[in-house]
């Protein structure tokens, strides 16, 4: 982004655990509200950008497939025969969850 948001830190006095815990609160609110907004800011940009690839004629896909049809397939028949499937994923160059995303779609 280029700017911050400095957060100040109140004084908190040890022998007020239900003042220290209502403050500590506070600044997780606000640090989540935070978050949001830039989250927000993140997707807007996103949005412009997807809306000037469709003006020029780019059509957005999202993202590309890590494994074609053909290695899917191929990825299924070789797990069902029992072959590891760490040893697959790492063959494949994918994580074990998209390995086991590609099983479950089978």
């Amino acid at each position: 982004m280029g700017f911050g948001f400095p957060f100040p830190l109140p004084r908190i006095h040890p022998k007020s655990p239900r003042k220290s815990y209502q403050l500590a609160s506070l600044e997780v609110d606000r640090a989540g509200a935070w978050a949001a907004f830039e989250m927000a800011i993140l997707r807007d940009h996103q949005a412009q950008g997807i809306a000037i690839a469709k003006t020029k004629g780019t059509v957005y896909k999202g993202r590309k497939p890590s494994l074609t049809p053909v290695q899917a397939s191929q990825l299924r028949e070789r797990a069902k025969n029992g072959e590891k499937k760490t040893a697959l994923a790492a063959e494949y160059g994918i994580s074990r969850e998209t390995l086991y995303t590609h099983l479950r779609a089978s």
